[in-house]
């Protein structure tokens, strides 16, 4: 064995270099000293030393951490026979504190022959970037070139992150060899956060390390991306909200860094699970610059808020709330949230129960419709609530726009600072003509939720420069229930039976249309009597079945043909989009949402509102083959972006947005 001594540049005035000629006059065979003229930081010396060593295996020791005596022994005798590259091994401190590593809780042997092989093995994050607890084959790093950085702190990364890209076996073991000693005058302890800045240069040679390797660049292209942008980037950020000394200039660099590598912002969300909150938009957001030193800090606060486990709140507050489309969007969003620990609430002014809503979700009801004479009482009512209860981080207003107004109008009267965004799930303009606001009312939101492009384009129109995020609604796939088994005569209604769902068009289209086609309305409304009335006066009772609303609709419906809408307008249509994810193509009017995804021809038809005629031309040409039945695997496919885990992500990746705002 040989003991490698680096005095770096000492100024002890000699004292140092006295004590290591002393050890290598105790064992000249075994012990090396090497003095330099000039301090080259830890990383430095460390090259130095390594440039000497001539043994089988390296072991790194800082001056002030030590050894168990049995480890070297040990710690050979395991590297043989697993044949390894790099062995991991736990460590201890001697304040008694012997917890293992996370980074080695499990002993594990990584055979790194194929590309899928080392990707499973970086994303399984078990090997940690400290150079000290590893116990490393000679050879091998010879052949990589690695090195430590020098004259800068955080000089680790630059010579251990290349490793896992360079070995062929790495293998963790749970074993506590190494004793880490917590030296209040270390470089790490008094310095680092004076040199935060180091931390980035080191970063950034790193990663052009890495891009030098062609080879290894282009086929870990994502891996090696992720991991700069969240050291460089988020780790930085981190660090001056924790007291770490930053500039205007560095703030500048950060945003200058992420212009200039181009990256990209949609990066696979498997890399770094820990990161799956907040990695990417808290990128886009540093790619936006700062103004100031102090919007920059309040940015790196949150985020390291957030990093430590503190919990985003968000608030949904609407008006009223039954059985419908727009309810059963919120309690997919309320479930999902708090699935990934956001604390939320649902705030309904006027409380007409919670039969919508999951148990789960904490619900206050504010007062009942008949003590509401004139709707901007329901400020009053909201206000008393917020001052009493406070607000969250993120309130989303939804159902009418008066409520984006009273919401928005009620939280600067109390001076609270939260980030309003309205949510609407219906046409803006019809909103107006019910008398519960229009477009103006949403002008003090910060931000704004959109389910349809029309929606979206209204409102960039109407205030350009606030923030609109286009989402859709969000479907559960266990909802639909997909069968390409389907008979073209066999039609559907789904909906409220209502003025603006227009069911009775339907039925005269029918009427329009031989024997062998038959209608299923699916749900209920005030408009029941009228259809069944309709259905004897049409002489079509006996084709037409009342089916109520059903739990598990698309289980009863998986051999029906085509999904009817006959609206006035609509938000989005819930049950169009099910029924194309179960693979029943869709007709319908022109109306809001549903333009935006169907395709004619494609996944269903258009025809004009108050045309009944022209719906039942539209069917007999698909009896007769002059218009093409919509293959229902390319109706799935058209829906598909509005599974639950996509919509979802879109919404929680918004509210991180707005949250870093």
């Amino acid at each position: 064995m040989e003991v490698i001594f680096v005095d770096d540049a000492s100024d002890d005035d000699g004292a140092t270099w006295e004590m290591l000629l002393s050890f290598e006059k105790e064992a000249p065979e075994s012990v090396m000293i090497v003095h330099l003229e000039e301090n080259l930081r830890q990383g430095g010396a460390r090259n130095v030393g390594l440039s000497y060593a001539s043994g089988e295996y390296v072991q790194f020791l800082d001056s002030d951490d030590s050894l168990r005596l049995e480890a070297l022994e040990e710690l050979y005798g395991i590297a043989k026979e697993k044949q390894t590259d790099v062995l991991q091994y736990d460590f201890v401190q001697p304040n008694g504190k012997s917890e293992n590593d996370p980074y080695c809780r499990e002993n594990i042997d990584f055979e790194l022959l194929t590309p899928l092989a080392r990707k499973g093995m970086i994303s399984s994050e078990k090997m940690s970037f400290v150079h000290a607890p590893k116990f490393y084959r000679r050879e091998f790093l010879a052949e990589t070139g690695v090195g430590f950085a020098e004259h800068v702190v955080y000089e680790e990364p630059l010579f251990v992150y290349p490793l896992m890209y360079f070995a062929k076996r790495i293998s963790v073991i749970t074993n506590q060899y190494y004793i880490y000693q917590v030296n209040e005058n270390s470089t790490m302890e008094t310095t680092a956060y004076e040199r935060l800045h180091d931390h980035m240069v080191v970063q950034k040679l790193l990663y052009e390390f890495m891009k030098a390797h062609e080879d290894i660049y282009e086929t870990y292209k994502k891996e090696i991306d992720a991991y700069f942008y969240r050291t460089f980037v988020i780790e930085t950020v981190i660090n001056c909200a924790r007291g770490a000394k930053f500039t205007d200039e560095m703030a500048a660099e950060l945003t200058e860094t992420v212009k200039e590598f181009g990256y990209d912002f949609s990066v696979e969300r498997n890399l770094y699970p820990k990161d799956l909150s907040y990695f990417c938009d808290a990128l886009e957001r540093v790619s936006g610059g700062f103004s100031s030193s102090e919007e920059f800090l309040s940015f790196a606060k949150r985020l390291n808020s957030f990093s430590l486990g503190e919990t985003i709140s968000v608030d949904i507050v609407l008006a009223v709330a039954s059985r419908g489309g727009l309810e059963t969007v919120l309690n997919r969003i309320c479930l999902e949230l708090k699935e990934r620990k956001y604390k939320v609430r649902v705030i309904q002014i006027l409380d007409t129960g919670t039969g919508w809503l999951d148990e789960s979700v904490e619900f206050y009801g504010l007062t009942t419709a008949d003590k509401v004479t004139y709707l901007t009482e329901m400020k009053d009512h909201y206000k008393a609530f917020a001052a009493e209860k406070g607000a969250a981080d993120i309130v989303l207003t939804t159902g009418w726009p008066l409520i984006t107004q009273y919401v928005s109008e009620a939280l600067m009267e109390l001076n609270l600072n939260s980030y309003v965004c309205s949510y609407l799930h219906g046409a803006i303009d019809h909103y107006a003509k019910d008398g519960v606001g229009g477009i103006e009312c949403l002008k003090n939101a910060k931000a704004h939720f959109c389910i349809n492009h029309t929606n979206a384009k209204r409102l960039s129109d109407a205030y350009p420069g606030v923030t609109v995020f286009e989402i859709g609604n969000p479907i559960e796939k266990e909802n639909a229930c997909f069968s390409a088994d389907r008979n073209p005569n066999s039609l559907v209604y789904m909906g409220r039976f209502s003025e603006e769902k227009n069911p009775a068009l339907v039925l005269r289209a029918l009427r329009l249309l031989p024997e062998e086609f038959q209608l299923k309305l699916v749900g209920d409304g005030d408009q029941r009597e009228e259809l069944l009335s309709l259905c004897e006066e049409l002489e079509i009772r006996n084709r037409v079945e009342f089916m109520g609303w059903l739990d598990h609709p698309w289980e009863y419906l998986k051999n029906d043909g085509f999904l009817i809408v006959s609206s006035y307008f609509e938000g989005f249509s819930l049950a169009a989009a099910e029924a194309l994810l179960s693979g029943m193509p869709v007709i319908s009017t022109p109306v809001n949402g549903i333009i935006d995804y169907l395709k004619p021809g494609e996944n269903g038809y258009l025809y004009e509102q108050d045309r009944p005629d022209q719906l039942a031309e539209i069917l007999t040409k698909v009896a007769e083959g002059v218009l093409p039945y919509p293959d229902s695997e390319t109706c799935f496919l058209s829906a598909e972006g509005f599974l639950s885990e996509n919509v979802l992500d879109k919404v929680n990746s918004a509210l991180w947005k707005m949250y870093l705002q």
